[in-house]
């Protein structure tokens, strides 16, 4: 918290403490889970699977037989062709998420969702933070705004924000690593990470042979998640899709109503884009890009953090907003935030989008005060220019 009057001095990372808990959360996580397959009846085979036709799946030489089978086999971190990942100075996420120290200067390739996570993180433990992105913005499948916000919050924290540059020569010298940029300047570094997204995981998996997998190396499924093999079905980041946890939660039960020989439809037009840096964003639904793309009609409603008293309570910094988009009727149809809770908060225009309700349905609502939800509520008034809280253009009733 930002509040004056609480002292900080003497703050440090434990890291061997913070490792320890985080995989404390990861084995409860983890076991949770299995209690839900042994109480569910789920038989467990822990091996190498391969698909060995549509309905066999081998196990290390143990042939199982289905009436159906789902591919949810994830993905791996992509790499670089003229930068190989040694794992100890050139490094993917995985090896962060193991780390024993926090790195003096880090650099990262790649201002999308992972590298910002990981840039907003390290630096908060007191890493100094040199990002290169080669697009216009971070976060380039979001808004542009959201991006320049993003990188502007991250350059006031003393990080190095570069977009439009890319990485040429990087050079290992000892215990660091040099790092050549488009724009002729030169960083040195001790740890670079390299998140430039992820790839589907197939190896191995037999699944080639069957002809479901595109040119981008994804399987290919619709929206009843199935393949163009009938009885297999494909779910989560082998897909390539939405490459989110929840997404491929959503996916997986579709599928399984499909393969039980029930009738479903996924359906991604009010899917919640989380991104857990500090402050939070999350996206739902539209950009504004896709709707100017898609030539939608659409109304935009915008408000300050700045403006929420919640912000100030807490001593948060005030650079952050919401903007919600609605087509002419009023009906949402996406939006994004920047903001505290940020992903808990955008939960409720994920529902709104999700059940087709109105900007009017959304202003009815009452908000607690002081509330960070309060951002929702006067951003949606916007729309139809009655936001309580900001001063602008009066509409017609």
């Amino acid at each position: 918290m930002g509040i004056e009057g609480i002292p900080a001095d003497g703050v440090r990372v434990n890291v061997a403490a913070l490792m320890d808990r985080k995989n404390r959360v990861v084995t409860t996580l983890r076991g949770g889970v299995e209690q839900l397959m042994k109480g569910h009846g789920v038989e467990v085979v822990r091996g190498a699977g391969r698909l060995k036709a549509p309905d066999v799946v081998t196990v290390d030489g143990r042939e199982l037989n289905a009436k159906a089978v789902i591919i949810a086999t994830g993905s791996a971190w992509r790499s670089l062709p003229d930068i190989p990942v040694d794992g100890e100075r050139i490094v993917a996420s995985d090896h962060l998420l193991n780390w024993t120290e926090v790195p003096a200067r880090l650099g990262i390739i790649g201002g999308g969702i992972i590298g910002c996570e990981f840039a907003s993180m390290m630096q908060t433990f007191g890493a100094k933070v040199v990002m290169v992105e080669a697009a216009a913005t971070l976060l380039p499948g979001e808004d542009p705004i959201v991006g320049r916000t993003l990188a502007r919050l991250f350059t006031k924290r003393g990080m190095e924000i570069f977009t439009e540059t890319t990485v040429g020569e990087v050079r290992r010298q000892g215990a660091t690593v040099a790092m050549q940029l488009s724009n002729g300047q030169t960083r040195e570094i001790d740890v670079l990470l390299v998140a430039v997204g992820r790839r589907p995981y197939t190896d191995e998996l037999g699944i080639a042979e069957l002809g479901i997998v595109n040119e981008r190396g994804f399987v290919t499924a619709d929206e009843r998640m199935a393949t163009p093999v009938g009885s297999v079905f494909a779910v989560g980041d082998v897909i390539g899709h939405s490459m989110l946890a929840h997404v491929a939660s959503a996916q997986a039960e579709v599928a399984v109503q499909n393969a039980l020989g029930g009738e479903a439809a996924m359906s991604y037009h009010a899917v919640p884009r989380p991104i857990y840096t500090d402050p939070e964003v999350c996206g739902v639904g539209a950009t504004e890009g896709e709707l100017q793309a898609k030539g939608v009609a659409y109304r935009t409603g915008r408000f300050s953090l700045a403006a929420v008293s919640k912000t100030l309570c807490d001593g948060e910094s005030p650079d952050g907003s919401m903007t919600v988009y609605a087509d002419p009727d009023g009906c949402l149809l996406g939006g994004h935030l920047i903001s505290p809770h940020a992903t808990d908060l955008a939960q409720s225009l994920c529902v709104a989008i999700q059940n087709r309700l109105t900007v009017k349905d959304m202003m009815t609502t009452i908000y607690s005060h002081p509330t960070y939800s309060e951002l929702v509520k006067e951003a949606v008034e916007d729309v139809e220019g009655r936001a309580v809280h900001k001063v602008t253009v009066k509409r017609s009733a």
